[in-house]
């Protein structure tokens, strides 16, 4: 007699529909029902990191901290989308994709982005962002 085990496939994870953009007339617009997940927070991550991009050029042009503390918000936002994201994927991460690569990435990039930055609040901003990241670098190292 075999032993052989019948397993199932995992099912597939979509989005559900969902209507959104209410107008006078109903919702405009509409998520359409099984989309890939992966695919849907890529796409996510995407307009997140525009959002971004536009919030923290009106910080920049008009010395905003409120848009400076929104583009923040939407970099969290995005963190999480993107960690959502890997959390679906079925490969393992590679060993040059250790949280202290990624984080010595960042605190390179933030680094950076405070040196070119054009204004002081936009300095102060990436230089708040890399002191976070050696925070974090030095919590995993111990």
């Amino acid at each position: 007699m075999s032993h052989l085990a019948l397993v199932a496939p995992a099912p597939k994870r979509g989005t559900a529909s969902h209507e959104f953009f209410h107008s006078i007339d109903g919702n405009l617009l509409q998520v359409r029902q099984g989309i890939d997940l992966s695919a849907a927070l890529l796409q996510v991550s995407c307009l997140l990191d525009t959002a971004r991009a536009a919030v923290l050029s009106v910080a920049e042009d008009h010395q905003d901290n409120v848009a400076h503390g929104a583009a923040y918000l939407i970099e969290l936002a995005q963190g999480l989308v993107n960690a959502a994201e890997c959390g679906l994927s079925p490969a393992q991460p590679k060993a040059d994709e250790s949280p202290l690569g990624f984080l010595r990435e960042a605190l390179a990039d933030s680094q950076k982005q405070a040196g070119q930055a054009r204004t002081a609040k936009m300095r102060t901003y990436h230089d708040g962002r890399a002191s976070a990241f050696q925070i974090a670098i030095a919590a995993l190292e111990g």
